[in-house]
């Protein structure tokens, strides 16, 4: 995990020892973390009414590439106005699953 700082991407990996592929996959990850992101937006605006009014602006926090391998991967945003509250879209196969929030 990189250590957190303000204004940084956090990116966790856990598990297993690191395979090396993961960094190769994650790099191409971010890559295209823009798209991503807004497909994380938007499914969460669409499919998270149980878990997130919409209202507040999401700020990426943390990329979660401990399943990248098996074209799984988390992306962890920062709700405005609610700085203990978290929201995480996670994808399979670049398509986003499921929407969860934690405080």
């Amino acid at each position: 995990m990189t250590q957190p700082a303000e204004g940084s991407l956090v990116v966790l990996a856990s598990g297993n020892e690191l395979d090396t592929r993961a960094i190769d996959r994650a790099q191409s990850l971010l890559l295209e973390i823009d798209a991503y992101k807004q497909r994380a937006v938007d499914y969460a605006k669409t499919h998270g009414a149980n878990v997130w009014d919409g209202k507040g602006g999401l700020t990426l926090e943390a990329l979660d590439i401990t399943d990248i391998l098996n074209n799984k991967v988390g992306l962890t945003f920062g709700v405005e106005g609610r700085p203990d509250f978290t929201l995480t879209v996670e994808f399979l196969d670049g398509s986003p699953q499921l929407v969860w929030g934690a405080d």
